[in-house]
């Protein structure tokens, strides 16, 4: 029966607890205290909406966030579904092709989730996503993703946002290894193999950059960061042909990579090849 499948696991998360003689905090007993009922139909369309929200392409994440939204209407009370939804949100709002109120609805979905459930830690990662972001609010979005890591320490993608904000502040150590453990905790995911690439790549780790690329690649041959991050590596070794070449394979895949690829263009001294992208790139902002 679906609607115990959180109690079984909550069962089980104690017994191991005990055997390993594990203390818990009072909060983690009551936790694991809480009977939760999940509807099987509501849990499905979550998972399907999981699975579509973190791909690169912004249409897929539209796809999740209509399977979140469909989870949401079949149980309302639901915090895992709203949390969901803003995460969602945050990807489509810090992606490509971003609708305006992205970020907003990514907002209020985090704070329904959070008014929930306080304890969940996915919605307090997507709000720390949403303060770095849309608000630039640095204390509220290190104060948020902290809150999700000492909620579950084990979540990826709250490694990965907490990654940027701290190499966004400047703290370059910090941030590969936060990238890192989003990397250990989800080692088959090329979107955050390929983002760690990129970012040896830009602080000239290219050794450890291009074992990264070759991973993704295994993972996800010509996926579209893997490709990003190994034209970062041939722009950091001021190889602005190969890296030209890279990028037009890269915008094969993903249109939306026009961007790495005028900059490569400019770089390479092809400025006359860079203006009809940055053309594009204008009339399509507008």
């Amino acid at each position: 029966d679906m609607s115990n499948v959180l109690n079984i696991l909550n069962d089980v998360t104690r017994e191991i607890a005990r055997e390993v003689q594990v203390s818990l905090t009072p909060e983690e007993e009551k936790r694991i205290d809480e009977r939760v009922s999940v509807n099987r139909e509501t849990y499905k369309a979550y998972l399907r909406g999981l699975h579509y929200i973190n791909k690169p392409d912004p249409e897929q994440v539209r796809k999740g966030l209509n399977y979140l939204h469909e989870a949401v209407e079949k149980n309302p009370a639901d915090p895992m579904a709203y949390a969901g939804l803003a995460q969602g949100y945050i990807n489509l709002g810090h992606g490509p092709t971003p609708s305006i109120d992205s970020f907003q609805k990514a907002k209020a979905a985090a704070l329904t989730a959070i008014k929930l459930d306080s304890t969940n830690s996915e919605a307090f990662s997507a709000l720390g996503s949403y303060k770095l972001y849309a608000e630039h609010d640095w204390k509220g979005a290190e104060r948020a993703f902290r809150r999700a890591n000492e909620l579950n320490p084990n979540l990826p993608w709250n490694h990965y946002h907490y990654a940027w904000y701290l190499y966004l502040a400047g703290a370059k150590e910090e941030a590969i290894a936060e990238h890192k453990l989003a990397r250990e905790l989800d080692p088959l995911n090329p979107y955050i193999n390929g983002w760690l690439a990129w970012l040896y790549a830009y602080y000239g780790k290219y050794a450890l950059a291009e074992k990264e690329v070759k991973q993704t690649f295994q993972i996800d041959e010509d996926h579209p960061v893997g490709l990003l991050a190994k034209s970062r590596i041939y722009i950091g070794r001021k190889k602005y042909k190969n890296a030209v070449s890279v990028l037009k394979r890269a915008v094969s895949v993903d249109p939306a990579n026009r961007w790495a690829l005028g900059h490569a263009f400019v770089l390479a001294g092809k400025t006359d090849h860079a203006r009809p992208l940055l053309a594009e790139l204008e009339t399509e902002s507008d």
